[in-house]
């Protein structure tokens, strides 16, 4: 599955400042805090991405496992996910996989179950926050 969403480039370099080791400032924009990556897919049936931004492709590897795939990859591991999911007959939850061989700088794997554990497809929206 491949999504592209066309936007406009804005290049914030001189704009943006560098946090460094210092106290960040209250809401200001550094290139530290900015998200890098977002993608909103649905896994149900066959898996198509809705919306995304920095992310080339997603892999549906087997019932509620999805690997996201990075146009471009981050500088190291060290970057963070943050993900929700719905599905439209139960709760569900949606968590980065803690196998770290599926947790590279250009991809990472997501597990959606129900709430007893089970995995299930479900509609999914993840961003990602980290160097590139």
């Amino acid at each position: 599955v491949h999504a592209s969403t066309s936007v406009p480039e804005l290049r914030l370099t001189n704009l943006l400042g560098d946090m460094g080791s210092s106290t960040p400032k209250a809401n200001t924009l550094y290139r530290e805090n900015i998200i890098k990556a977002w993608v909103n897919y649905n896994s149900n049936a066959t898996i198509r991405i809705a919306d995304a931004f920095n992310v080339s492709s997603l892999v549906d590897v087997s019932e509620g496992v999805t690997d996201v795939n990075w146009a471009v990859a981050f500088s190291n591991k060290h970057y963070a996910t943050a993900s929700l999911c719905s599905q439209a007959a139960a709760n569900c939850i949606v968590l980065l996989n803690s196998d770290l061989a599926n947790f590279t700088t250009t991809a990472a794997r997501f597990n959606s179950t129900n709430l007893a554990g089970t995995a299930q497809d479900a509609i999914v929206q993840i961003i990602a926050v980290g160097d590139q």
